[in-house]
C-alpha cells in the first residue's frame, strides 16, 4: 500500500530536475504483508486538467521489504530512459525541456514484476506548474549599503496565476 506521495510545493517544471533534487518528490510505501516484493517498480503518470496525460515514466526495479516501509526519492523514482511524452507536447517539451503550465495530478502505481506486472497499489497527488515572472527589487538598489535598523524593501507587483499563493525567499547579506 502506498501511504503517501509527497511533492514539494515548488516542484520544478523540468522533469530532469526531479532526479537531481532528491526531496522534490518522494513516495512512501508500506508493505503490510509478510512477503517481500523482490521485483517492484513504480509507474508515474502525469495528467493535466487542460493537456490530459502528458508523461509516463517508470522507476528502476527495487525491493519492498516484508512488513516494512520504504521511502523513494528523486533518482529512485524517475528513470529518465523510460520517459514517454504525449505526442502533442513532445516537440514543445523537447525545445524547452519543460512540461507545460497546467494543474496536474501525479499518480503512482506500484507493480509487482514477479506477478505479471500486477498492480499492487496506486495513489495520486495534485500539483501545478505555472510560469510566473519574479518580482524585481525597486528599493533599496542592488548592492546598496543600508545603515538603518529596519529597512523597507519594495518590489514590483506580481500577478498570481489562478489566485495561487506565491512565496519567495530573500537572502540579506
Amino acid at each position: 500500500v502506498i501511504n503517501q506521495i509527497i511533492i514539494t510545493p515548488d516542484i520544478s517544471p523540468y522533469i530532469h530536475e526531479w532526479t537531481e533534487e532528491s526531496r522534490m518528490i518522494s513516495v512512501k510505501i508500506n508493505n503490510m504483508s509478510q512477503t517481500e516484493i523482490a521485483q517492484a517498480q513504480l509507474i508515474l503518470t502525469i495528467t493535466g486538467i487542460e493537456k490530459g496525460e502528458v508523461a509516463v515514466v517508470r522507476s528502476k526495479v527495487f525491493k519492498i521489504p516484508a512488513s516494512g516501509d520504504i521511502i523513494l526519492f528523486g533518482k529512485q523514482l524517475v528513470d529518465p530512459e523510460t520517459l514517454s511524452l504525449e505526442e502533442s507536447i513532445k516537440s514543445n517539451v523537447t525545445a524547452t525541456n519543460r512540461i507545460p503550465d497546467d494543474n496536474y495530478t501525479l499518480c503512482v502505481d506500484v507493480i509487482d514484476l514477479d506477478q505479471d506486472s500486477k498492480e499492487i497499489a496506486t495513489s495520486c497527488s495534485p500539483f501545478f506548474i505555472r510560469a510566473v515572472n519574479p518580482p524585481i527589487l525597486l528599493q533599496p538598489g542592488d548592492n546598496d549599503t543600508i545603515n538603518i535598523k529596519y529597512p523597507l524593501f519594495q518590489w514590483t507587483p506580481v500577478k498570481s496565476v489562478n489566485k495561487l499563493e506565491l512565496r519567495y525567499r530573500i537572502k540579506v547579506c
